[in-house]
């Protein structure tokens, strides 16, 4: 099905820089997602300087202040390796986040360090078009009313200048989508003072249970997206591949709209 398929001149963007391509005004046949953040523990076996190895090929390693109860935190720019202190038994932990490398580290990750613990895993979707923050917009809507998701506004939406954000799912929740305006966050931050105003992220957010860790580490970014009921839903309103289910959220919960 075409992405978005309510409008054509709502395209899908590849999002492999992060300069989107001019709108051709034509839609695309699927949406190729790709992970926007990965953070996860290695099975403690593996010792912080085989990581640490690991990660200068990616870059210098430059020392800042730790967190998440580590000690020690090395930065090599869009990765970050964390060892040592409270939470050092469990593990060392890597977080791969945001920009162009993303996805690339992250399989680089996965094929070094096959035995590890997700604990979040970003995809993104990213669109380009006349409007098309309203349009999606419109498409979250319609699922959270559908599966009475808990939301939040956030952002500029009032003057609409400085770029609205519109987030499904609670804080804990192990599903979350924020739909934001990608385009003006680049020119907030002056990354891309030229980026595209129509320019539109639909992010899902994934914090695998513990039982689902290890299944979460061996799946592709179309399958985390899709790994929740309502937002396998959202997938589908967003003209996604269709991809089969893989739960990861294993707590005996009901949801909301059937509580």
């Amino acid at each position: 099905a075409p992405a978005c398929s309510e409008d054509s001149r709502l395209v899908t963007r590849e999002a492999k820089t992060t300069q989107p391509p001019q709108n051709t005004h034509e839609s695309q046949d699927f949406i190729f997602p790709r992970f926007d953040w990965y953070s996860a523990t290695i099975q403690k076996e593996v010792e912080p300087v085989r990581v640490l190895r690991w990660a200068q090929l990616f870059g210098d390693p430059t020392p800042m202040k730790a967190f998440h109860g580590y000690d020690e935190c090395m930065d090599f720019g869009q990765l970050k390796i964390l060892y040592g202190g409270m939470n050092g038994p469990h593990g060392v932990h890597v977080i791969i986040h945001g920009g162009d490398a993303c996805q690339a580290i992250v399989e680089a990750f996965r094929e070094a360090f096959p035995e590890h613990y997700p604990t979040r895993i970003d995809v993104c979707f990213d669109f380009q078009g006349e409007k098309a923050y309203d349009k999606l917009y419109g498409l979250a809507l319609k699922t959270k009313r559908k599966f009475d998701i808990q939301c939040e506004k956030m952002g500029d939406w009032i003057d609409k200048k400085r770029g609205r954000s519109f987030k499904l799912g609670g804080k804990k929740s192990t599903y979350q989508a924020i739909i934001y305006e990608k385009g003006h966050e680049q020119r907030q931050k002056n990354v891309n003072p030229d980026a595209p105003l129509d320019w539109v992220r639909v992010e899902f957010r994934i914090h695998p249970t513990k039982e689902s860790k290890v299944t979460a580490s061996k799946l592709q970014p179309e399958q985390i997206a899709r790994s929740g009921r309502w937002t396998d839903y959202l997938c589908d309103l967003l003209g996604a591949t269709s991809v089969p289910r893989v739960k990861l959220d294993t707590r005996n919960k009901k949801p909301r709209c059937v509580e």
